[in-house]
């Protein structure tokens, strides 16, 4: 075992597995489910290539006894245990954070990740809510849960530590199908140290980074918190980025798409080395999602994505993505939801490479965002939308209303979703309607 470690540590790449019993359990009629947490004590690394992790649990056992499935804000008010990543090493260690199944008994079976709900939180984060299926990565042709994918700074006078919290439920729409399954994870930590890199140089064609801060008031220029990074409250910190920087859902990001142009894009996704970004305001306008005399969703949206590609031809700062949607085994999951929580059908297969894409309802999921309730996406997700003053937004007379997602709707099969000026999710537009715009999500690096 020790001659192991010793290789591992000559590689500078190790692997370290924190065994959590993460045990959620779906009683008959939903009665109840436990939680329950175990840990593994000898797993401090130390030495030259040393990851120190240490678990912190909870002060008293988790064992919550309700009716379940349960909503999100009944889920975040469940309570979480606290992990962290403690790096006691003068270099930079770069890490994963996967969640791996533990084997169950004979006879039992596993609640599937699209009827689990969970919430991480590092260094104190918002918590986001998503189903457990927005983290799925493949590696080495295998699916894998990716909690996070980041770098730990090398400490100089004191240990780097990144805290964790973590809270899972089932999801509220969940249904009897499942009473009696189980959920059991591991946390699974793979980490290499890395060249000193703290202060690693930003790229060029990021020109400000502002922090999202949707709790202001007033509206529009003289709006006090920060949307979309022209805004009172925005304030411009650039300077205390580098390319190791975690940055979080809605912050804003002013790049450079070609030489002489710039234009504001806020953060969906955190991959590590590069970033997700959507556009703050519409792209293009008033297109159809698959422009037909009659309306059908089985051919994707290859109308609202030609535009799109038509409008962002000359972006040449942006990356080029290789992404598709269609089931569990693409990129972007499966391409038909009842609702951004629930993407489990297939309703057309698209494979692409191209610097432009257009969100999916999945990726909305995590930006609060339903079909149920106003105002419950992040407000940047429907900023520059038409009633964009009444949250304190930006209004811009030629505004749509709208704008399209790559997803269809379930069982509308021929209307797909769209985020609607009230800040959540709807359906109503067959996919031939042209009431819709649509905006870029493209990738940049750090």
């Amino acid at each position: 075992m020790n001659k192991v470690i010793d290789e591992l540590r000559e590689n500078k790449k190790f692997v370290v597995s924190i065994f959590i019993a993460i045990v959620l359990m779906a009683g008959i009629s939903y009665a109840w489910y436990t939680l329950v947490i175990n840990k593994d004590t000898s797993l401090n690394l130390r030495g030259k290539t040393g990851l120190d992790i240490e678990l912190v649990e909870p002060a008293d056992p988790i064992t919550v006894s309700t009716a379940i499935p349960m909503a999100d804000a009944d889920g975040l008010a469940t309570t979480a245990y606290q992990f962290k990543v403690v790096s006691n090493d003068s270099e930079n260690i770069a890490y994963q954070l996967y969640l791996d199944d533990v084997e169950l008994e004979n006879g039992e079976n596993r609640i599937p990740d699209s009827n689990i709900k969970y919430s991480l939180t590092k260094n104190g984060g918002n918590e986001n809510p998503a189903l457990l299926t927005t983290t799925h990565k493949t590696v080495n042709n295998e699916t894998v849960r990716e909690l996070d994918d980041t770098i730990i700074n090398g400490k100089t006078t004191t240990a780097v530590e990144n805290v964790y919290t973590l809270k899972l439920w089932i999801d509220s729409e969940a249904t009897t199908a499942i009473s009696g399954y189980k959920f059991k994870a591991k946390l699974r930590l793979e980490a290499t140290q890395t060249e000193n890199s703290a202060a690693a140089p930003i790229n060029p064609h990021i020109k400000a980074v502002y922090e999202y801060d949707q709790n202001g008031s007033g509206t529009g220029a003289a709006y006090t918190g920060c949307l979309g990074g022209e805004e009172a409250g925005c304030v411009d910190i650039k300077s205390t980025v580098t390319a190791n920087t975690t940055y979080s859902l809605g912050d804003i990001v002013k790049y450079e798409v070609k030489d002489g142009t710039e234009l504001y894009f806020n953060v969906i996704k955190d991959n590590g080395s590069t970033l997700t970004l959507q556009q703050r305001e519409n792209t293009v306008a008033n297109t159809a999602w698959y422009e037909a005399a009659e309306a059908d969703g089985s051919n994707g949206p290859t109308t609202i994505l030609a535009a799109l590609e038509d409008a962002t031809s000359s972006w040449t700062n942006v990356n080029t993505m290789n992404y598709s949607i269609g089931d569990d085994t693409k990129t972007l999951g499966y391409s038909m939801c009842d609702s951004p929580t629930s993407c489990t059908r297939s309703r057309y297969t698209l494979t692409k490479t191209s610097k432009v894409r257009m969100i999916t309802a999945q990726e909305l999921a995590p930006l609060g965002c339903n079909a149920k309730s106003d105002k419950s996406c992040k407000k940047f997700v429907y900023n520059y939308l038409k009633n964009a003053t009444s949250y304190g937004g930006t209004f811009k007379t030629d505004a749509n209303s709208n704008y399209w997602t790559m997803s269809i709707a379930y069982p509308s099969t021929n209307y797909a979703w769209y985020v609607i000026d009230w800040g959540r999710l709807n359906s109503n537009f067959a996919v031939n309607d042209s009431n819709c715009g649509g905006r870029a999500v493209v990738e940049i690096n750090k």
